[in-house]
């Protein structure tokens, strides 16, 4: 595969959501594309963004970021540790 960008009907899709501020079924959409291609950097550079505004959000909203939320966002896995720690600055 060559990865979300070079698939003009995901791309578009996901341009679609983004801008509709559909972030959850953004980051869905980006989550099985990093599992049909575990190397599509283009997927997980869009799904830190989402994740980013997603938190950003709540923490404006002063509501929680629940460990559900980070563990949809790919948080939870080894490389999300940056959310939690994001997170801890923010809230306090």
């Amino acid at each position: 595969m060559d990865g979300l960008l070079h698939d003009p009907t995901r791309h578009a899709r996901l341009e679609l959501l983004v801008s509709q501020q559909r972030y959850e079924e953004s980051v869905s959409l980006l989550n099985s594309a990093i599992e049909a291609d575990p190397n599509d950097r283009d997927a997980y550079l869009y799904r830190l963004f989402v994740a980013r505004i997603l938190v950003l959000r709540q923490v404006a909203e002063g509501r929680q970021i629940g460990s559900a939320l980070m563990a949809e966002c790919g948080v939870l896995r080894a490389r999300g540790q940056w959310l939690e720690l994001l997170h801890r600055v923010f809230i306090r």
